[in-house]
């Protein structure tokens, strides 16, 4: 019911305004109390934190974390603010992608150079293994790969083979070193796809060769298709990777994510827009397709470089390999066996607008934290389907369901750090950039930035200038009320936020700017009609501008701690040198042969113990039986079952119910529940908790 403005007491009112306040920075008053939290009133709808009263609000205010949030969701509302690109922005745009294209992606040539290495590698080892093949993989077949670099090491390598024997590396490894022809020798056998690394003399480049890397293969067959079919992909696929280069996300061993999964997310965009570019190949077209059985459904390759080819392989508790040959046959029957690659058609999208709309769909639309990218349907799939953790990127290996390619990204704050990169190139590709041949000047909306010399993109060496503008003057306009009721933590001296950064960035050549009359346009020009020559949009690729020299914090591979390398990792045993022991004695045998009978006389659970343990679950059965189902049966397992466990170790008890071979016809989660409820009941039991989300 609304209260009449008179009947407010002073206290009433003073709450209100306070709470008002509270609003403009996302805590809100609870119309229902929480059953976790039944004593607290407010709900800040950022950090998703329950506060007590007004004065826990006010002080979560100044917390970091809600500062953070604050400054993010400001930077959403201001990106999500932006007008629309126009005909000629999309064209620069469009002009800077194909430009970066070229200039960092392969070529036909470097095509062929890439196969002779691995034809001449592949003559070298069969002089010695004469059934041994070899064949390109991985980026350099998609068409994917960045042009060579001495002295970039992080980079994919250029040649890539794939072998058919596991066993070979070894031989692999001795010919290649006894060979003139490559250099650099050196095996990487520890690593969960062992390798052999070379040096091609001729050609400089390196090369990987690996064994039973089939997945791999795969992937690649699939996206060469893609590419060849689509022919926007490479170069969108290019610009995406040399954009995280310049991030430094792409390198796996510092905490990064590999290179193809770039390649993945921008196919997943491309299914996911609008007006799709591309299909996807699972749906509900298909009889009898649910999206909860999506992992029953796998893609099997590719099939005319045109379709794709998949199998429905339906959980079965037939085992072995007939059992998954009746699958298979079940499949062929009732399902269709390929899908279409592309659509066939050429959809209207120009680079420039993908490019644009590739941004925009991870920075605001899609939850990176929430679901996964998956390239077989259109449905997103949630984290809980495949039991992934929240706040880290997740993106399906298309033909290795269960496995996450962006698994190596385990550290919050290097995903932090990628969501903050995604809005920085946002803004800057979704703003007007604009540069001028005489010289710079300042727009209005930018008078309040320093210049900020940066070094031109490579290849390129003009005189030509640049000035990062902001395309609204409404952020400027901000009234001192909201300044007073928001907590921003950009104002605070020393702090620098996406908005400000951006505007107070410009980029200017070697030679120092002077005035021209062929600036920048005056807002009041524009008013009256002036406008830019579309010439004069221009954007780069610089590490500068995308990261504002900020680094991503690294994380080892071995121990997935932040702050040092594998190499550096005080964690890693093969680097441990091991003292040479003394010889065994008699006497020391002796010592050794009792302390281990020590241990297990005095860790293992006694003749006593193992009876009580038969009687607690005969006693818990029979109550089971009768309180909640008469054909529930329990048994031991694990250490409690194997005569591994300690004394006074858990008691691990499986139910089963009789008429039931598996549990798949089973709602486990009621089951769990219902037997929860039950159990309460008895007196000899307690802290009883149902745990329904546990594999």
């Amino acid at each position: 019911p609304m209260v009449e403005e008179g009947s407010i007491t002073e206290q009433q009112l003073g709450l209100r305004q306070a709470e008002e306040r509270l609003y403009r920075d996302y805590i809100h008053r609870l119309l229902k109390q929480s059953p976790e939290y039944p004593n607290y009133q407010y709900l800040c709808k950022l950090c998703s934190v329950h506060i007590e009263n007004i004065q826990g609000a006010h002080k979560h205010i100044k917390e970091k974390r809600h500062k953070k949030n604050i400054t993010e969701k400001q930077e959403e509302n201001e990106l999500r603010a932006l007008p629309p690109a126009s005909a000629a922005h999309l064209r620069a745009l469009d002009v800077s992608i194909q430009r970066t294209a070229r200039q960092h992606g392969i070529s036909q040539e470097d095509l062929q150079v890439r196969k002779a290495v691995v034809t001449r590698m592949e003559e070298v080892i069969r002089r010695h293994l004469p059934a041994c093949s070899l064949r390109l993989y991985g980026s350099t077949l998609t068409q994917f790969a960045f042009r060579s670099s001495d002295n970039q090491h992080r980079r994919q390598p250029p040649a890539l083979a794939q072998m058919t024997q596991p066993e070979v590396l070894i031989q692999v490894l001795e010919i290649l070193k006894n060979s003139t022809d490559f250099s650099e020798v050196e095996s990487d056998f520890h690593a969960k796809v062992p390798a052999v690394f070379c040096r091609e003399v001729c050609s400089g480049l390196l090369c990987k060769v690996t064994a039973g890397n089939d997945v791999a293969c795969l992937t690649t067959n699939h996206l060469a298709a893609l590419a060849k079919l689509e022919p926007r992909l490479v170069p969108l696929v290019l610009a995406f990777r040399h954009w995280a280069r310049l991030c430094h996300i792409d390198c796996q061993a510092e905490g990064g994510i590999p290179s193809y999964s770039f390649a993945l997310m921008v196919i997943f965009f491309l299914q996911q827009r609008k007006e799709p570019i591309l299909p996807v190949y699972l749906g509900h077209w298909m009889e009898g397709f649910e999206v909860k059985h999506v992992d029953e459904y796998h893609l099997t390759g590719i099939w005319l470089d045109m379709f794709v080819k998949w199998e429905r392989r339906p959980p079965s508790s037939t085992d072995g390999r007939a059992g998954r040959a009746a699958a298979r046959w079940s499949s062929a029957l009732f399902f269709p066996v390929k899908s279409q690659l592309t659509f066939g058609e050429s959809r209207g999208a120009s680079l420039g607008q993908l490019w644009l709309e590739l941004l925009r769909f991870y920075t605001l639309e899609f939850a990176l934290e929430e679901h996964i990218i998956s390239i077989r349907l259109k449905e997103l799939l949630s984290r809980e389907t495949k039991h992934w953790p929240r706040r880290t990127l997740a993106i399906e290996d298309p033909f290795a369901l269960k496995r996450n390619v962006a698994r190596s990204l385990n550290s919050q704050m290097v995903f932090e750090y990628i969501q903050e990169r995604f809005r920085t190139a946002y803004k800057y590709f979704a703003c007007p950039q604009r540069r001028h041949r005489g010289g710079l000047r300042r727009a209005p909306l930018a008078k309040r930035g320093t210049e900020v010399e940066g070094p031109d993109e490579e290849g390129e060496d003009d005189d030509e200038s640049l000035a990062l503008t902001r395309a609204t003057e409404d952020e400027e306009s901000q009234s001192d009320d909201e300044d007073e009721g928001a907590s921003d933590p950009s104002t605070k001296e020393g702090e620098e936020t996406l908005g400000s950064s951006l505007r107070n960035m410009v980029l200017s050549s070697e030679n120092p700017p002077s005035p021209s009359p062929n600036g920048l346009l005056d807002s009041e020009e524009e008013e009256k009609g002036g406008v830019a020559d579309p010439d004069d949009l221009h954007y780069l690729f610089d590490k500068m501008i995308f990261t504002g020299g900020k680094p991503p914090t690294v994380v080892c591979s071995i121990c997935k701690r932040d702050g040092h390398l594998k190499d550096e990792c005080p964690e890693d045993f093969k680097k441990i040198e091991l003292k040479p022991l003394p010889p065994m004695t008699e006497r020391f045998r002796e010592i050794l042969d009792g302390l281990c009978r020590l241990c297990y006389f005095e860790l293992s659970p006694t003749p006593a113990e193992q009876q009580k343990r038969e009687q607690i679950l005969a006693g818990l059965e029979r109550f089971i039986r009768k309180e909640y189902n008469e054909k529930a049966q329990l048994c031991l397992f694990g250490s409690s079952k194997n005569g591994f466990g300690f004394r006074d170790s858990d008691l691990d008890i499986c139910m089963t119910l009789e008429g039931h071979e598996t549990a798949e016809n089973l709602n486990c989660k009621e089951i769990i529940e219902g037997l929860a409820k039950v159990l309460k009941k008895h007196t000899g039991l307690r802290n009883i908790l149902p745990i329904t989300t546990a594999k």
